[in-house]
Order: C-alpha cells, then structure tokens, then sequence
C-alpha cells in the first residue's frame, strides 16, 4: 500500500492535467465571404487560419467557406447572433441594419477621398461607442480595417454625368445603401453578390459598384461593358463574430484571433492594392470602356450625392455627415 504522503502530490498533478485539458479545449470558427478562391480576401483568410493555428498551437482553428458556401452574409449574421461559431464579412450597413442607427452613414458615396481618411474615423471615439452597441447586440468586430477596395460603377450604358443614372437600377449590397443611390436617381435593390451577375444577364439590374478586382473576379465584364471610375466610395470592411463564441474562448485565444486578425488585414492591404492595380487593364482587356471623370464631372456626382442629406425623411441628417467630416478633419 503506497503511503499517504504519496496521495496529495499525486492528485495535484491530476487535477493539474485537468485543468490543462480545459484550457486546450480545441475551438473551431467557421469563416464565410462571398470571393472565390485565389481572391485576395481568400489569400488573406487562409494566410490568418495559418497563423491562428501555429500562435494558439492548434487549440484555434479556421475553417474557411469562401464563394458564399456558408451563407450570404445576413444569413451568417443571423447565425452569429444565435450562438453559432461562425464569422463573415460585413461592413457598418449591417450593424445599422441590427439597431446601430447612423453607423451606415460611411456608406454614404464621396464622403472619404483616401483610405487615411476612413481609418481616422475607425480610431475615434464616435467608432468605438457604436462598437460596444453593437457588442451589446451580440457581435463583436474580431477583424477591422479591410481595405476592400475603392469602388467604381460598371454600367451597361455609359455614364458620364449624373444625371446619366436616372432610373439605373443598381445592385447593392445591403439595405443601407439603397437611399444613398437613390439620392444619384438611380433605382437600387439590394441582393447578394453571388446573385448579381444573373441579375445582370437577365436584365434585373443595369449596373453594379465595387472595387475593380471584384468586378473582374467576379466576370461582371461579361455582361456590362461601360465602367466610369467614379471612386465614389472607400469600402472598409470587417470580420465579425457572435459574443457568445467570442466570450467562450480563453483570454490567450481571444488576444491570439483579435492579433491575427490584424495582421490579416494588413497582409490583404497589401494584396489588393498590389492586385487592384493589375485589373483595370484586365478589364479593358475583356472589352470594357473606361470611362475617366474630369474634375468638374466629379463636383456635379458629389454635389448630388451631398443634396441627399437635406431631403425630408434622409435616413442620415446633414449633422452627420458633418460630424463624421469634422472628425476626419481633425
């Protein structure tokens, strides 16, 4: 019969192991986005899964779902919001859609002229009051500072001038920027970009906004051939998660996902401005006309767009745009 003494030593190892096996429960997130493969949002995705795995020692993991295979992305928000371990990409028109009201109004076209402009809004703290709603809803920004792309318009008919968008009808990409496009007078309807290029065949819609490796990704070339560089919008985006996946992991996870996630997104950064560049030739290549604005052409698109604000029943009130323009200023 081994001696007591003997017990206590091992019993504290016992639970030492215990506790050890609780800390390394093995967690797995699901992230969705709707680029294909070989995309720069998936290179960065797969390029984070890498060093989430390595830095936790695989007791984090990734698994990643691109060309939309999770879900389109308000389907994966509800998701996030009902405990699942998924994550997507999104941007501030879904968070206003949750109860965020006002937070969308950087959807709104030429408000930023450089992306220096967007992130200095991202660092304020009119931003991180809208981040801790939006935690108080359940979804937590585990990724920020996507520079998705700036975004131009690829139209079946040329457009030149505002007025040119008359009655267009638009491809956007959430409820949010419906009453932005409609204040440039085309007539948007929201749907998934998955959905837009049959869209687009079909006649549903005339035209569709995006960064140029989008547009190119996704061969809208096919099927509309008139694409005017109206660099109308800085598309910031960010991966999201449930709080309730987020608060499950351990504090090392936790700092191990948040860091890795920056680094992400600055390894696309890089990645999209590298290959943006490559596209617009691309383009002209599968028979697109570009269309290049003269400074003049651009006043009339931005004093358009500005008008918007003053409407009776703007979803957005001049005051904030003029608040978010004083903080950019700064």
């Amino acid at each position: 019969m081994a001696p007591k003494r003997m017990f206590m030593p091992l019993l504290a190892v016992v639970s030492a192991l215990a506790i050890q096996a609780g800390a390394g429960e093995r967690k797995v997130l699901s992230v969705g986005y709707d680029n294909n493969p070989g995309h720069p949002v998936d290179l960065a995705c797969n390029y984070w899964k890498k060093l989430v795995e390595e830095r936790s020692g695989g007791s984090l993991s990734l698994e990643l779902y691109p060309s939309t295979q999770l879900g389109k992305a308000l389907d994966v928000v509800e998701q996030c919001l009902a405990g699942d371990a998924t994550s997507v990409l999104t941007n501030t028109g879904y968070y206003a859609n949750l109860g965020v009201k006002g937070w969308d109004v950087t959807a709104a076209p030429f408000l930023f002229n450089s992306w220096d402009a967007f992130k200095i809004l991202a660092r304020s703290s009119w931003w991180a009051g809208n981040e801790k709603k939006l935690e108080e809803i359940g979804i937590k920004i585990i990724s920020n500072n996507w520079e998705y792309g700036v975004r131009h318009l690829l139209c079946k008919t040329p457009v030149r001038k505002a007025s040119d968008l008359d009655g267009v009808k638009i491809r956007v990409p959430a409820d949010n920027s419906v009453e932005a496009w409609k204040s440039l007078g085309c007539s948007p309807t929201p749907m998934s970009l998955a959905d837009a290029y049959m869209a687009m065949q079909q006649g549903t819609i005339d035209a569709i906004e995006n960064p140029l490796t989008v547009l190119s990704d996704g061969s809208f070339n096919e099927v509309a051939k008139y694409l005017t560089l109206t660099a109308h919008k800085h598309d910031m985006t960010q991966f999201i998660c449930g709080m309730a996946f987020f608060n499950s992991l351990t504090g090392e996870q936790r700092e191990i996902l948040l860091q890795t996630g920056r680094e992400a997104a600055e390894y696309f950064n890089k990645l999209a401005a590298e290959v943006e560049s490559q596209m617009l030739d691309k383009l002209q290549a599968g028979g697109v006309t570009v269309i290049t604005l003269t400074d003049a052409e651009k006043l009339e698109f931005q004093k358009k767009s500005s008008d918007y604000f003053d409407r009776p029943g703007s979803i957005w009130p001049r005051e904030m745009r003029e608040a978010v323009l004083r903080i950019i200023a700064k």
